[in-house]
């Protein structure tokens, strides 16, 4: 018999009735059936299906949380041991011994007995405690690994990022994300992308009394990019994703060869502990916050620049494979103290050129060996980071921790489409990212809120500029509730 090409994955995007417990179990089971009568041996429920998207307190929310081995899970149990399918499910749960509630996940594995359990790490503040990411978040099936986040899990990276140093080659997302601010999908294809696994998220339908999730996707993406699945309706509706595989399982080689090429020795402050810093400046003894404009060039020629007098500071971008500078072109540029040039300067020793921030009295290059340096120019902590070392969720978080406002990550190639989102996303971890190539560049202002972070693209040859106010990277917010020594080692 020859081995399957697909895994068919079921997503029941739901319209949640809030509140309606018995409703709500009543049409999970029924569109699971249908799931598995049209194939489905991996079946999805999203985030909190059983009682909806709680936002109350405490007291509010007792009547709608449940033990793990409550009614949900023992209606569920059946179905799936009857079907003989894997099924997935979010719902509130009240741990029976400490009284803690959770915004907690559940898998049924076709025995009926519950193969994983998660519970929300950036869990809801008014109700849920925080969970952690454990052995019980991920399960072996007969395809492969398969791992379980849930919804604001996958903002921050090093959640998903221990998930495939566990192994993991498909990743579960159980959501509540309305179609309002950051697109989601944007977030999960960058997820997908860093580690080299798929992501396979089941979001919602319907709406809350204050949130409508009427246009809400599900969505489905391989490690490479390409997309299986999106969806977004009304009602209720079964997403099923033809997830493939190779020789029946999940394909596992690009996940191997990401991590091969990280650099545990560059991420130690990861274990910082600096959350809630009043002064994150005063901490690392950061210049004064200000304002520095940024303009990165890409040109087949370098022409002289006139600097700008009416900025404090000023940072010159130019792609690693752009023309060479020579130290005379440098020093016009940095004369007036207020510019700093990040380039290939042809060493004066050798003539090679040297790719690195030169300013009139700093200067910090980036050798073939180290992923990434730090220097202080004008208003700002600026690290310079290979683009492929940037890629990285420990890298970028590392960087963050010590204080970076901007980081630039110069690639020697093109930049496709999927770089600029991979490199842009880190900019969710309050700094700004410049991303630069033959073929253009990209400037990447931290989000506000919920929103999505703000870019200036450039596309092809040309220019593009943006001032960046380092008062807004002073603030900084890190997810620590995470499997460190995985990270470390």
């Amino acid at each position: 018999m020859n081995a399957p090409t697909t895994l068919n994955i079921a997503l029941l995007h739901l319209k949640i009735q809030p509140g309606a417990l018995e409703q709500n179990r009543h049409n999970l089971v029924c569109l699971a059936e249908q799931a598995a009568d049209e194939g489905a041996r991996l079946i999805v429920a999203p985030e909190l299906a059983v009682p909806g998207y709680l936002t109350e307190c405490r007291a509010k929310v007792k009547p709608f949380v449940e033990e793990l081995h409550g009614p949900t899970a023992s209606l569920l149990s059946e179905v799936a041991r009857r079907r003989g399918v894997y099924l997935c499910v979010g719902f509130a749960e009240r741990d029976p011994q400490t009284g803690i509630y959770y915004n907690s996940a559940a898998v049924l594995g076709p025995t009926g007995a519950i193969v994983a359990h998660h519970r929300k790490v950036g869990s809801e503040r008014r109700w849920a405690s925080p969970g952690a990411v454990t052995g019980e978040s991920r399960f072996d099936t007969p395809w492969g690994r398969i791992g379980v986040l849930i919804c604001a899990d996958t903002y921050f990276g090093l959640l998903p990022r221990s998930q495939a140093l566990h192994g993991v080659n498909l990743l579960l997302v159980l959501a509540n994300w309305p179609d309002c601010g950051l697109d989601p999908r944007e977030l999960w294809r960058a997820r997908a992308l860093e580690n080299g696994f798929g992501v396979v998220a089941c979001n919602r339908t319907g709406f809350e009394p204050v949130l409508d999730f009427s246009s809400a996707h599900s969505y489905a993406v391989t490690g490479s990019g390409t997309t299986v699945a999106d969806l977004a309706a009304p009602e209720s509706s079964i997403c099923h994703v033809h997830y493939p595989l190779q020789d029946g399982i999940l394909a596992g080689a690009a996940r191997e060869a990401i991590l091969a090429r990280r650099s545990p020795d560059a991420y130690g402050p990861l274990s910082l502990n600096v959350n809630g810093l009043i002064s994150f400046s005063g901490l690392w003894g950061l210049p004064e916050p200000g304002q520095l404009e940024v303009q990165c060039v890409v040109s087949s020629e370098f022409q002289m620049l006139t600097t700008s007098t009416d900025v404090a500071a000023r940072l010159l971008v130019l792609p690693p494979s752009g023309p060479a500078l020579d130290h005379t072109q440098v020093s016009a540029l940095c004369e007036s103290g207020q510019t700093a040039v990040v380039a290939s300067v042809r060493s004066e020793q050798s003539g090679s050129p040297v790719f690195g921030l030169y300013a009139r009295d700093k200067l910090a290059t980036l050798s073939s060996d180290s992923p990434a340096t730090m220097v202080d120019f004008g208003p700002a902590r600026i690290a310079l980071a290979r683009a492929e070392a940037l890629r990285h969720p420990e890298m970028s978080i590392a960087l963050s921790k010590q204080g970076c406002d901007l980081v630039v990550a110069p690639t020697d190639g093109t930049l496709s489409h999927d770089d600029r989102l991979v490199l842009g996303v880190k900019s969710v971890d309050r700094f700004a990212v410049v991303t630069i190539g033959a073929n253009g560049a990209t400037i990447c202002i931290p989000p506000v809120g919920h929103g999505r972070w703000e870019e200036q693209v450039l596309d092809g040859a040309g220019e593009c500029h943006r001032q960046i106010d380092t008062t807004a990277t002073r603030t900084k917010y890190f997810e620590d509730r995470v499997d460190m020594p995985v990270l470390l080692r």
